[in-house]
C-alpha cells in the first residue's frame, strides 16, 4: 500500500500530474480530494472516485489564487510597469486633495501622525492583494451553489478534454 492509499478525510495530491489513475483509484480510501498539483487526477480516475461518492475539488479553482497572481505578474511584466502603479498615483493624488479640502474647511493642519500614510496610494503587494481577494470574493458564491446543490458527489465544473488524449487536463 502506498501513502497515498491511506485511510484520510482528505487528500491532497500536489506534486505531480496523473498521482492518481485508473490503476489505484479504486484503493483511494479518501472522502475528499483536494487537486493541488495540475492534473493529478486521470479522467479515468475522476469517474471511479465519483461513482463511490468521493468528492473531488478541481485543481482550477483549488490553485486559482496562484493563476491570478500569475496573471497580474504577467500583465506587469508586458507593459513594464509595475502593477497598480496609475492607480496608486491616482489615490495619492485624490488622497492629497482630499486632505487640502480638510485642511481649508477646518482651518487646521492634517494630523502629522496619519497624514503619510492616508496620502500613500498604496503599495504594489496591496494592490494584487486586493485584485486577489476581489477575484475569491465573487468566485466563492458560485463555489457554494455547485456544493449545496450536488447529490452525491461534487461537480463544481466540467473538466476540459484533451482532444489528443481524450484526458482531463488543466488550465
Amino acid at each position: 500500500m502506498t501513502g497515498i492509499e491511506q485511510r484520510c478525510d482528505v487528500l491532497i495530491p500536489a506534486a505531480m500530474e496523473n498521482a492518481i489513475h485508473a490503476g489505484n483509484a479504486e484503493r483511494i480510501k479518501a472522502h475528499l480530494v483536494v487537486e493541488a498539483a495540475n492534473g493529478p487526477v486521470t479522467f479515468e480516475a475522476d469517474k471511479t472516485l465519483r461513482s463511490r461518492g468521493v468528492t473531488i475539488l478541481p485543481d482550477l479553482y483549488v490553485n486559482a489564487g496562484g493563476v491570478v497572481v500569475s496573471y497580474f505578474e504577467w500583465v506587469k511584466n508586458l507593459t513594464h510597469i509595475p502593477f497598480g502603479l496609475m492607480e496608486r498615483r491616482r489615490r495619492e493624488r485624490r488622497n492629497q486633495t482630499i486632505a487640502t479640502a480638510l485642511e481649508r474647511m477646518t482651518g487646521k493642519e492634517f494630523p502629522a501622525d496619519i497624514r503619510d500614510e492616508f496620502l500613500e496610494g498604496g503599495a504594489e503587494i496591496d494592490l494584487v492583494r486586493s485584485g486577489l481577494e476581489g477575484v475569491m470574493r465573487s468566485t466563492w458564491p458560485g463555489l457554494g451553489i455547485c456544493w449545496r446543490s450536488s447529490q452525491s458527489s461534487v461537480i463544481i465544473a466540467p473538466r476540459p478534454m484533451s482532444p489528443r488524449s481524450g484526458r482531463s487536463r488543466s488550465l
